[in-house]
């Protein structure tokens, strides 16, 4: 008997029609690395989303002393003292990365369940190239034998244009699952809300 339920419901989902009213949209979206929310309603022919996402990136690994000046040249120069040393220990991600952007659906009118999403966006992300500058090492040691030492990061900020592509599907009249593909989270999914006056 549940052989006969599954097609017939496939059946229905493919060829029913249904009226849907206007609403506000809640979406709730998740990838590998990243999540993100927006909100927003129906146009004419589909919906339209405001939202901000965040791609969990940080990976500095302590605090430091901030600076946009070049270190390479100060590193290599404060090294030449025989009691300092400067090592630099390779570029970390200072925070996460966070964008805003703005998603459109546009429903298929052969098929009213079916939106082709498109998107655009813009985020932000803080880059830090740390450098630890010792002193009062012993002859011919290095930082680890260091009396003190403090860490300096040349940051650089980055800002990166995004875009999506992908589908939602209207499971509900309240509900829309979709699948999208975004230019720097890759392959994510989740659902929207709708909320009815």
């Amino acid at each position: 008997m549940i052989f006969l339920f599954i097609p017939f419901t496939i059946l229905i989902l493919l060829f029913h029609q249904p009226s849907y009213a206007n609403g506000a949209f809640l979406s709730f979206t998740m990838a590998k690395d990243s999540a993100g929310i927006a909100a927003g309603g129906n146009i004419k022919g589909g919906f339209a989303l405001v939202g901000i996402s965040s791609t969990f990136t940080t990976d500095a690994p302590w605090s430091y002393v901030e600076t946009t000046k070049n270190l390479t040249g100060p590193c290599e120069t404060f090294k030449a003292d025989s009691s300092k040393d400067c090592e630099p220990k390779g570029t970390f991600h200072d925070g996460d990365e966070w964008e805003i952007f703005t998603k459109i659906g546009i429903q298929m009118p052969f098929w009213q369940r079916l939106y082709i999403d498109a998107g655009l966006g813009l985020s932000h992300q803080k880059l830090a190239k740390l450098f630890i500058f010792c002193v009062g090492i012993t002859s011919g040691g290095n930082c680890d034998s260091a009396k003190s030492f403090e860490t300096w990061g040349q940051i650089k900020e980055l800002f990166f244009i995004t875009y999506l592509g992908g589908i939602s599907l209207r499971v509900s009249p309240r509900v829309l699952l979709h699948l999208d593909y975004h230019s720097r989270q890759g392959f994510q999914g989740g659902f929207m809300w709708v909320f009815k006056p």
